[in-house]
Order: structure tokens, then sequence, then C-alpha cells
């Protein structure tokens, strides 16, 4: 009955389908955290992990590592309109 009221912010899975993570005051599915761009330049990247509200995001390829710290409100996290 506690699942009602747990969502993801952005597509609104619940913790029954997917992975939730608390990022600030704000709950991201899994699937979400995978689409992250930085909302002044467009630049997509990758979830890597967070502190806080700070998310540091992976901008790099495979075989490459460029993490980069954002806070949330500077980011657009998942398929948002």
């Amino acid at each position: 009955m506690g699942y009602r009221s747990i969502r993801c912010k952005t597509c609104g899975k619940s913790p029954i389908s997917t992975a939730l993570i608390v990022i600030g005051n704000m709950i991201y599915c899994q699937q979400c955290l995978k689409n992250i761009s930085v909302k002044s330049t467009g630049e997509h990247g990758r979830y890597y992990t967070h502190s806080g509200d700070r998310c540091f995001v992976n901008f790099g390829s495979d075989s490459r590592i460029d993490i980069q710290e954002f806070g949330v409100d500077e980011l657009k996290i998942g398929n948002t309109r």
C-alpha cells in the first residue's frame, strides 16, 4: 500500500517496476537517469553518482570518462516534454 505515493518524478513509475533513486528531494527511476541533458548546453550524458542535491554526470564514451558536477535544477532528467 505504501508504494502508491513513491513514484518517479519524470515518468511516474513505481518501485515495483523499477529501482528508484532519491537525488535531493526528488525521486527518479534508473531509466530516466540514463537520459540526462544539461539545460544550458543540451549536451547528453549518463548518470554516474550523486551527493545530496548534486549530480555527477559522465559525458565520455565507454573507453573514456569525463565526469562533471551539476545541481539537479541545472539538468533535464528523463524524457520530459
